[in-house]
């Protein structure tokens, strides 16, 4: 017997096919059936998912390059000279860029070549410009509890002439979108009721230490100094907790980089001072500061 002899023609039509499926489904016992509806559902699950994720990356392809972006199917390999291994300043600044792309654009990737940082990713070179130049929107580094970093400005307020508070009012009235997250979060911080009190401790206890200076402080007057010193602590403890509980996820890292919380237990992080700042100096308003430089106000 030929092979084609051996082939039912008739089950090769588009009716014969289904018939035949339809005699095999009913040939099939309760169990398999279960089995088959079960593995259907499945199947139907997976194809859904691949479809939305088609969905997703077509329409951020459409984004991109309605932005401009010049988005390519293949990786691009993107050597930046100027992220070298050493000086440690190069170093972390390669480690910057590689998380900033990645956050937008997680099949970002990077890896060292001698002594130069490669990315592979979708965008080529201008597109990288134009992301840094344009779309970058800074992570929000900022110490409330730190009294450099314009929030606890005691009986000036807002209207301190210190640099803190200066800049978060630059902050503040920004026009620019690439500050919102910036401006959302220092009025989130101004409304945590703890850190009225902490900013109202403070302002008391320099009052106090300024009599105490003069000598005319009387015991009392020193009693309350002592009282109010340990209520500025456990206020601070309290004002990190708040802050964790309030604040949005994408700020707690830089909470968690300067203080390891247990309690009513704070310890300050190893390389940031007593709690990001380094003396007198806060980081997080030296960060903000330099970012008005680099990014349009307006």
């Amino acid at each position: 017997m030929s092979d084609d002899e051996s082939i039912d023609w008739s089950k090769t039509t588009w009716e014969g096919s289904r018939r035949e499926q339809l005699r095999r489904w009913r040939a099939l016992s309760l169990h398999e059936r279960l089995l088959a509806v079960e593995e259907m559902a499945e199947l139907s699950q997976r194809l859904a998912a691949l479809r939305e994720q088609r969905q997703s990356r077509f329409a951020d392809e459409l984004r991109e390059s309605q932005a401009g972006y010049k988005v390519k199917s293949m990786n691009n390999e993107i050597v930046l000279h100027g992220c070298t291994s050493t000086p440690l300043a190069n170093y972390l600044k390669a480690l910057g860029v590689l998380r900033l792309l990645s956050a937008k654009y997680p099949d970002t990737r990077g890896f060292w070549r001698g002594e130069a940082f490669v990315l592979h990713t979708a965008l080529d070179r201008a597109g990288i410009e134009q992301f840094f130049l344009h779309d970058y929107e800074p992570t929000p580094i900022i110490s409330p509890w730190s009294g450099r970093a314009g929030f606890l400005e005691g009986d000036d307020g807002q209207g301190s002439k210190r640099k803190g508070a200066i800049i978060l009012e630059r902050i503040e009235h920004a026009a620019g979108k690439r500050f919102k997250f910036y401006q959302q979060l220092v009025s989130t911080i101004r409304n945590v009721s703890v850190i009225q009190q902490l900013d109202q401790a403070r302002a008391e206890r320099k009052r106090l230490e300024v009599l105490k200076k003069a000598k005319k402080l009387d015991q009392a007057g020193a009693d309350q100094l002592s009282a109010i010193k340990r209520q500025e602590v456990e206020l601070k403890s309290a004002l990190l907790r708040a802050l964790r509980n309030e604040l949005d996820d994408s700020v707690l890292p830089w909470i968690d980089a300067c203080f390891a919380l247990a309690g009513d237990d704070r310890t300050p992080g190893p390389l940031l001072g007593s709690g990001g700042n380094e003396g007198s100096m806060d980081f997080s308003i030296n960060h903000v500061g330099y970012l008005l430089e680099l990014i349009d106000e307006n």
